[in-house]
């Protein structure tokens, strides 16, 4: 390890769960922050962790998806775990006029959460 380096273990939220939970709360949780939409933040998490044109992305036993499971299933999944986990915060959000960090007014954000949770709900219920 570099010795310049510092890591830091966050013991907030210590679970077992598939990574959709914790790209969730951090989409959630960082939205008047965040510069880009979570669709974009989402495909520069993939892109970070070198998973697009991996072998095995996509496959629950293969290659990166034995780290991750199914890609496709775990962006559904934080779409519709973000949406239960603040989307109470969210609408508090659009009653107050709140804008997101990329410019959005938190109702259409609310707006964008439901339609994304809906779709993934259909594809996986």
């Amino acid at each position: 390890m570099d010795e310049d380096r510092v890591g830091f273990i966050d013991w907030q939220m210590t679970l077992r769960a598939p990574v959709a939970v914790e790209l969730a709360w951090f989409l959630v949780s960082n939205v008047a922050i965040l510069p880009e939409d979570p669709d974009a933040i989402l495909d520069r998490y993939r892109d970070a962790i070198g998973l697009r044109g991996l072998p095995g992305v996509g496959r629950p036993n293969g290659g990166a998806g034995r780290v991750l499971g199914d890609w496709d299933a775990q962006g559904d999944l934080t779409w519709i775990v973000g949406l239960l986990l603040r989307g109470w915060r969210k609408g508090l959000d659009a009653e107050a006029g709140v804008a997101t960090g990329w410019g959005a007014t938190a109702s259409d954000d609310l707006a964008w959460w439901c339609r994304r949770a809906v779709e993934a709900s259909d594809r996986r219920l």
